[in-house]
């Protein structure tokens, strides 16, 4: 499934919050939660985790910057359950389940567009 995503001139998109099931152990780093443009590679952005751990914000690097926003395009956002850069629930250190498969592991990816709107 492909989330589309809309945003009229006055309200741009720059940046994404990531909601978890669970509090997480840890804030994530750039191996295991990050944006990738279809065909352009990484998006560079801050993330943050809030205080509760329940979720993360992911900020553009430059959004203080006038008009820096997420082009229209086809994204991908790539959250990873396996490996040494797994992101792990905080009560008991398991792996995300990102392949739904009901067992700890599996990497999770959620492609999602964003259109341009002409006014």
């Amino acid at each position: 499934p492909v989330m589309r995503h809309q945003a009229p001139s006055t309200k741009q998109v720059n940046g994404l919050l990531v909601a978890f099931t669970r509090p997480i152990k840890r804030l994530p780093t750039k191996r295991s939660l990050w944006l990738e443009k279809t065909g352009e590679g990484a998006v560079s952005a801050s993330v943050t985790l809030s205080h509760d751990g329940q979720s993360v914000q992911l900020l553009l690097a430059a959004r203080r910057r006038t008009g820096v926003t997420l082009s229209a395009g086809d994204y991908i956002l790539h959250v990873i359950g396996t490996g040494a850069p797994a992101i792990r629930a905080h009560d008991d250190d398991t792996p995300l389940d990102g392949d739904f498969s009901g067992q700890p592991g599996g990497d999770f990816g959620f492609p999602f567009m964003i259109e341009a709107v002409i006014p």
